[in-house]
């Protein structure tokens, strides 16, 4: 079933052009290990650039939570905090709302207005922004068409839920728990301290225990995790190489060539086009 929402995604952005993403309400991350993780990042470049600011980024997640209980009501659309449209629908199971899916990419009427309170408060450049802002689409969207296209993915999403196909991490293994928040994580600037910071313990005890079950360092395991979400982008977006690179938490768009090069044994460019 998993593949199978992947593939009704994959259909609708190619189809429709519509830019979806998933994201979970619940502290199980349900998407978090599986291959629907990639639809947690949003295929905009301007968002994406705006999210290199980390004071930025984090006022996305305090807002989100401002979404989440709008999604405990019902279906709605907004602009987000960044000058984007979106619509946002709820997924309901077991009586509460485990996540939403947005559909967003979209101008707003009010762009200037937007970007010139970004620009004041973030200190992003006036004339680059608006320029990356034109790279969104024009608000055409019939609400009941949408509908239509987005409902049946929110009740497959549901359905599977309900069905147990997502990994709902309960366990009590401190590797295991790590292994889960950097699957959840991997988007964002990650480290040893900071599990260790999370999770309460020492960075060499979680270090040796991390290395004994994986057989790997957790500064691997997090690489393994971003060069395995890079690729599914490069196969399923038409994101660039240097969006893809910040996308999945490189902050350097050269080092993540050099790293995915060194693991795939092609440039990312090579993979893509051997898609």
């Amino acid at each position: 079933m998993i593949s199978d929402i992947i593939n009704y995604i994959l259909f609708l952005k190619k189809k429709f052009g519509l830019s979806i993403t998933l994201h979970s309400t619940t502290n199980q991350e349900i998407f978090a290990n599986n291959d629907l993780s990639i639809f947690n990042i949003h295929d905009c470049s301007y968002c994406i650039f705006l999210k290199q600011n980390d004071n930025f980024y984090n006022r996305c997640r305090e807002l989100q939570r401002k979404v989440q209980k709008k999604c405990e009501i019902s279906r709605f659309s907004g602009i987000c905090h960044g000058g984007i449209k979106e619509y946002v629908y709820p997924i309901n199971a077991d009586e509460k709302c485990v996540g939403f899916v947005s559909v967003g990419g979209y101008k707003s009427e009010n762009s200037e207005c937007y970007i010139n309170k970004i620009c004041d408060k973030y200190g992003f450049d006036k004339k680059f922004l608006k320029e990356k802002y034109k790279s969104l689409k024009n608000d055409t969207v019939n609400e009941n068409m949408l509908d239509s296209l987005i409902m049946p993915l929110c009740h497959m999403i549901e359905l599977a839920y309900k069905k147990d196909y997502f990994i709902k991490y309960e366990g009590s293994n401190l590797c295991q728990k790590a292994m889960f928040y950097i699957n959840a994580n991997y988007m964002n600037n990650i480290n040893s301290k900071i599990l260790c910071k999370v999770f309460h313990c020492s960075r060499s005890y979680l270090s040796k225990e991390f290395n004994k079950f994986s057989n790997m360092s957790i500064r691997d395991y997090i690489t393994k995790v971003r060069i395995s979400k890079s690729k599914m982008l490069l196969k399923h977006s038409n994101m660039s190489v240097g969006d893809i690179a910040y996308a999945v938490g490189f902050q350097d768009s050269n080092y993540f060539s050099s790293i995915f090069k060194k693991v795939v044994k092609k440039s990312p460019l090579q993979y893509k086009k051997a898609k």
